[in-house]
């Protein structure tokens, strides 16, 4: 039940103006946990938090102001529930966010795209959102379908903004981690340089 008050808020935020919490909302609330889970969380652990919470009679948090009174919010939550049960066999996502600390996979992990596109504009196309305030910059750890685990960091290059794509599995085929990236989400392949051998060092580092 750890899980229950990061995932109930969000999804109150997301429903605080609808008029009526009908079918049609649980149903795009149900669709969203199961296909864009929150955070670094999964679709199982969104809906174990849910029912664990709800079996347990677990306070409802009070950060988002709903006018429904509790005993309709939880009715509403168990339909979110129901209806994600209906939803099984879940779909297999084509990737996920891990945690903040895995950026440690990518101490030699090596660039092989540059992408010249705005972090906002990339979080839009992947419905993810990018670590922001760390030591290590801009960055956004992911483990694709495949099992790749790949990263996005920014800045990299001294002259510019743009951000830098890193392969943690150094596969031997990077045009094969690049294409898998392309075909699961929709970053714009224009703004992807992909990166030769001499490209991989940072500037500073090159010879």
């Amino acid at each position: 039940m750890s899980y229950w008050r990061s995932v109930v808020n969000a999804i109150l935020y997301s429903v605080q103006f609808e008029k009526e919490l009908d079918n049609h909302v649980v149903g795009r609330i149900a669709s969203s946990l199961l296909t864009e889970p929150l955070a670094t969380l999964t679709p199982e652990e969104e809906y174990q938090a849910l029912s664990d919470g709800l079996a347990m009679g677990a306070p409802l948090p009070t950060l988002v102001q709903m006018p429904q009174d509790p005993a309709a919010l939880r009715e509403f939550l168990g339909r979110v529930v129901a209806r994600m049960d209906d939803m099984r066999p879940w779909p297999t996502l084509p990737y996920l966010r891990l945690p903040k600390d895995s950026v440690s996979y990518f101490k030699n992990a090596a660039p092989i795209a540059r992408i010249s596109a705005r972090v906002d504009d990339i979080q839009a196309r992947i419905s993810r959102g990018f670590y922001w305030g760390t030591e290590y910059g801009i960055f956004i750890p992911l483990k694709m379908g495949s099992g790749r685990i790949i990263g996005m960091f920014t800045p990299f290059w001294d002259d510019s903004d743009d951000t830098v794509l890193v392969d943690a599995t150094h596969d031997p085929e990077p045009d094969a981690v690049i294409d898998e990236l392309l075909y699961v989400t929709r970053i714009d392949p224009r703004t992807v340089t992909r990166l030769n051998a001499k490209a991989f060092l940072r500037p500073e580092s090159a010879d």
